[in-house]
């Protein structure tokens, strides 16, 4: 049986396969999908996750950890450490990875960035550069959201997604192992620093 019929089952499958290329900024700067941070996949780069994770904590208590980015060195046990000023659109971030046992901090030592999303509704903080020699952007996200079942919990993703290119092969190569490590270890501590914050609301 045919895959492609008319027209019209061509565009679909093409829309299908761009999905997450299509990625304009709405007027309030935030993304119009980021389905890949989600599921970890994506035909335009690699993509590099951390382990979703389910907190024990309200939605704005947990939004609330996830902006404290100058506190990521204490959540990662220094894995991540954050140079910021302010939290908001259009600001300076800059990161260093220290993995124990990796030599990642030495060939990447330093990342300056760009907050290009603060998005307090929809609980979305992302941030971005350019790639060396080229024109494409490599974008991170760290994405809530509510649990249906429980309001008093949360899902929570992190992700980085490098664009396909030398620069994302090697990445994809050399250091998947030791960045989603670094993500695993903000990701962890920023589940128990949130539920600590909980845990003490309930106590008050």
């Amino acid at each position: 049986m045919a895959l492609v019929r008319n027209m019209d089952d061509a565009k679909v499958l093409v829309d299908l396969f761009l999905a997450d290329a299509i990625e304009k900024p709405e007027e309030n700067g935030c993304p119009t999908n980021i389905s890949w941070v989600k599921t970890g996949h994506s035909t335009t780069g690699y993509v590099f996750s951390a382990l979703a994770q389910d907190i024990d904590a309200d939605i704005e208590t947990v939004w609330q950890v996830v902006k404290d980015v100058l506190q990521y060195s204490a959540f990662s046990n220094g894995s991540i450490t954050v140079q910021n000023k302010e939290i908001k659109f259009g600001a300076a971030i800059g990161f260093d990875i220290c993995v124990k046992g990796s030599c990642i901090d030495t060939h990447i030592p330093h990342s300056d960035e760009v907050i290009s999303v603060v998005d307090d509704e929809n609980k979305i903080l992302g941030w971005e550069r350019e790639v060396p020699f080229t024109s494409k952007l490599k974008k991170s996200y760290h994405v809530l959201e509510r649990l249906p079942d429980d309001p008093k919990q949360t899902r929570s993703y992190i992700a980085l997604r490098v664009p396909s290119g030398f620069t994302g092969f090697c990445t994809n190569l050399f250091y998947r192992k030791d960045i989603e490590q670094a993500f695993n270890d903000l990701h962890l501590g920023i589940k128990h620093e949130a539920e600590l914050r909980a845990q003490t609301k309930t106590l008050l």
